[in-house]
Order: structure tokens, then sequence, then C-alpha cells
């Protein structure tokens, strides 16, 4: 910590895939994501989120090939002067919205360490950052467990274990919770707080705006290509404009309660805050 080189830069970039007739899946996109921070992306289906995600760990333009211009600098360093996906790997490393795609080994312990071992990490280090991870993510006993016998948000919390122990400084999360109940989501996110915790840097895709509000600390709303906001998780709902993206229930109350003329009432974001803000606000009325 403490670098004063941001972790990731996007200056003016735009994208085209080679089958993308007309328009740009990213339109001169620029934002700066500093080191250990975590970055909440949202918006609707095509708005350009995994694109954005695609080109910051190197997916573009070393696996996917289209018409793109401006840069993605990663710690100070441009994607392209890295020279392939395997030298990023170590710095950044995705975690898509399907575990089981992710998953390669019979055993937990071994889909963990895999990354590791295919890098040429010393095999003492493979075993320690193999057992932090477990420690980590709460899968101890879990080693010799089969991976496809796991439960949805159980196999995501070990595809994020494993990318964990690739040791990256930079993790990217596209829609990880997408295929899960809310206890499985619920997880998720406890997971992402352990790597944020350890000073990771988080850039999300995800459209659980709930729990996005409660564990990010910016959110970008992208629409037609285009980075049209981002901004402090908290200012994102109660000013300025959000750009189709609903917010949390309980800021939704606030503001309809606000608008039937309860001007002095807080407006929160998060259901345990409502739930102390409301409490105060029926007790000072003699409601309770």
């Amino acid at each position: 910590m403490g670098k004063t080189t941001p972790a990731i830069e996007v200056e003016g970039l735009s994208f085209q895939y080679k089958s993308q007739r007309e328009g740009r899946a990213l339109d001169d996109v620029s934002m700066t994501v500093d080191e250990g921070e975590f970055i909440g992306i949202v918006g609707q289906t095509g708005a350009g989120k995994t694109t954005l995600l695609s080109a910051m760990c190197g997916v573009i333009p070393f696996g996917v090939k289209g018409d793109k211009s401006g840069e993605v600098r990663v710690d100070g360093t441009r994607i392209e002067e890295y020279g392939s996906l395997y030298n990023l790997a170590e710095d950044v490393s995705m975690v898509l919205d399907s575990p089981d795609n992710q998953l390669f080994n019979l055993h937990v312990f071994d889909e963990i360490i895999w990354g590791p071992e295919n890098l040429g990490v010393e095999r003492e280090e493979i075993l320690r950052r193999g057992e932090r991870a477990l420690e980590l993510f709460g899968l101890e006993g879990f080693e010799d467990r089969i991976t496809y016998k796991l439960s949805g948000g159980e196999k995501q919390k070990v595809a994020i274990a494993s990318i964990y122990a690739l040791n990256p400084d930079i993790v990217l999360l596209d829609e990880p919770t997408s295929q899960l109940d809310p206890i499985g989501s619920e997880k998720v996110f406890e997971a992402i707080d352990e790597l944020v915790n350890e000073g990771v840097t988080i850039i999300m895709v995800e459209h659980k705006i709930e729990e996005m509000v409660q564990y990010a600390d910016r959110i970008g709303v992208m629409k037609d290509g285009q980075l049209k906001r981002i901004d402090d998780a908290r200012d994102f709902f109660l000013q300025g404009e959000t750009h189709g993206i609903a917010p949390p229930q309980v800021t939704e109350l606030g503001h309809a309660l606000h608008d039937a003329g309860e001007t002095k009432l807080q407006i929160a974001l998060e259901l345990d805050e409502a739930v102390d803000i409301y409490e105060s606000y029926l007790n000072a009325r003699g409601d309770s």
C-alpha cells in the first residue's frame, strides 16, 4: 500500500468487436482505480461492462481482436507491454460468473494451488498460499472435498480462493453471484471483502445493488458503452443521476417518505442502517 501509481488507469478506451456491425462496445471510457479500492460497475445487459473487464485483464487485445483505441495501464504499465495473458496473470486475475467454467480439478485443495503450480512457483510457497487461502475463505476442512459436489456458493468461494493463491494485485469479477441464492451470494461477498482487507484491488460487475452498496467504495454505471458516472457508493444513490439503476429498496422507501413530507428523516442505503433510523424516528414520534 502507499503507492502513488494507480492500480488501473483507463484512458479514452474505445473498442469495437470484429463481428460488431455498428456502434462500439466501449466508447471513450476513462477511469482510475487506486490500489486497494473496491469499485462496483453496474448497468444494463449489453452496456459494455464485461468488455471493460476484458480490456483490464488483457483478454482484449491478447485473446479477442477488434478495433481498439485508447489505453489501459496496470500499475503504470500499458497492457500491450506485458506481451501475453500469461505475463499479466500474476498482476490481474478474473473470476467469471459461473464457477463451473473455472474449476478444473477433482479436489478443492488441488484446485486452489493449480494456478501457482502452472506459474512455476516454488512448492513451499505454493503450499503456504494454499493453506492461507483455505483459512482466509473459510474452507478449512474442504481440502479433499469433491469440487463438483459443492454448492454454488462454495464453488464460487473455491474459484475466488484459487485466484487469491495466484497472489494478484488486482481481481476482476464478472457477476460472480448471478447464479447464486442469497446465502451463496453473501458468502461470496464476504470472501471478496476478505480480499479487500488483504489490500487487493477489486473491480466487480454485479447487479445486486444492496450488496454492492454495502461493500464497494465507489460505484460506476455504464450505458451504451460509456461510463456515465462513477461516484462514492453512498453519494451515487443519494444525489445525482443514476442512469436507470434502481437504488436499494430501503433507499427507495426513504425517498418516498421524503416526497410525503418527512424531509427530516435520514435516507438509508443499507437494511441495518434503515432499522436504526426508523426505530429512532418512531420512538421520537411515540409510535413504537
